[in-house]
């Protein structure tokens, strides 16, 4: 384990450089909202945009929260946002390092596929110190499902802390509560008779302990049982949904990220293990939440940034099954590795270039899709 924290200190280093880069620069304008809401919240006058009228215009309530206790302190909400971002990011890159249980067997190299992949994408980054809760929320999502793997992984389902992390996850964006749910389905139907076992209904009870309250403050608060961003913005259609696919596809275009897909696809199909499998089904129910939600207005993938971890993760484990199982010889496992080198080298070189091509400008501005 010792041998580890050298390497994931240096990429925490080229991780922080990178936010460094892109915190110089102006918010995005969405980040604005949360802070009004914050700040009126602080001022006495209620978790509302303008004083008054009671309307939900945020799926960030666990970042309004915290925003305002900044601006309760006195600090500036909007270094505030870019240093929470940031520390928050970081974090998930330790978490991403340290995801698996710890294997001595395991060479370092085969565990720093993951959080050297999540380091070197500048969108990841970027996206953390715009002002908005993603770098949060891709936290909250990494350390629930981390605890999942620990829950309920082994031979006897656990309830334990994965529920909480779900739970704020949820209070920190709708998408949470998605996951929670495609969890506990997985669980469910990889293990026949799990719900007649006490556990899972802990499990249930512990997210609602802490969800349930939240959702009926906002309904006697608001009025209405989602965010007023929900009845704006989605809804079930197919230009919505089509508008979502190629979002999505969008994401994976380039040859990196096509032999990211190539490298699960042996993966899963090679190693049968119930953890990698459960890292796939989460992986697909997001990138569906991502499509039926009609992806994002602006560029650079936001939405995609919370799964990366989970991602990278599937692909770290794919280079290290082709390494094990894969190569019977010496210039076959050297070539296994050199082939490792190159997507790691191209996956860097495709998150930059999206950059770039959405709009991204090099002084670090963001640039709408939005007519």
């Amino acid at each position: 384990m010792l041998r580890r924290w050298p390497w994931v200190l240096l990429l925490v280093a080229v991780q922080a450089a990178i936010c460094l880069h892109y915190a110089k620069f102006a918010l995005i304008d969405d980040a604005f909202i949360a802070m009004r809401y914050a700040v009126n919240f602080v001022n006495g006058q209620g978790l509302v945009f303008n004083p008054g009228e009671y309307v939900e215009g945020y799926t960030c309530f666990l970042w309004v929260l915290m925003l305002a206790a900044c601006a309760a302190l006195g600090l500036d909400p909007v270094i505030a946002s870019k240093l929470l971002g940031a520390l928050f990011l970081l974090l998930t890159l330790v978490v991403t390092a340290w995801f698996f249980p710890t294997d001595p067997k395991r060479q370092v190299w085969s565990v720093l596929v993951a959080p050297a992949l999540f380091a070197a994408n500048a969108a990841v980054s970027m996206w953390a110190v715009h002002g908005l809760e993603t770098a949060m929320f891709t936290l909250l999502v990494t350390l629930a499902l981390r605890a999942d793997l620990r829950d309920h992984g082994g031979e006897r389902f656990r309830a334990g802390w994965s529920a909480v992390g779900y739970a704020l996850a949820t209070l920190a964006r709708p998408e949470g509560a998605g996951l929670f749910g495609a969890s506990v389905l997985f669980w469910i139907v990889s293990r026949p008779g799990r719900l007649l076992e006490g556990a899972i209904w802990r499990h249930l009870l512990g997210y609602a302990a802490i969800v349930a309250p939240y959702w009926l403050w906002r309904l006697d608060y608001y009025g209405l049982p989602l965010p007023n961003t929900f009845y704006a913005k989605v809804g079930l259609s197919l230009p919505v949904v089509l508008r979502g696919m190629d979002y999505v596809l969008d994401f994976f275009a380039g040859p990196g990220a096509l032999l990211f897909l190539a490298l699960v696809a042996v993966l899963l199909v090679g190693r049968r293990e119930r953890r990698l499998a459960f890292l796939g089904w989460i992986l697909g129910a997001y990138l569906l939440m991502v499509a039926l939600e009609g992806g994002d207005a602006f560029p650079a993938h936001r939405f995609m940034v919370p799964i990366c971890p989970v991602l990278y993760l599937l692909v770290q484990e794919g280079f290290s099954g082709i390494c094990e199982w894969g190569p019977s010889t010496r210039s076959g496992r050297v070539l296994a590795r050199a082939a490792m080198v190159v997507v790691l080298a191209a996956a860097p070189l495709h998150e930059w270039r999206m950059l770039k091509s959405a709009g991204v400008e090099a002084r670090g501005a963001i640039v709408s899709r939005r007519t």
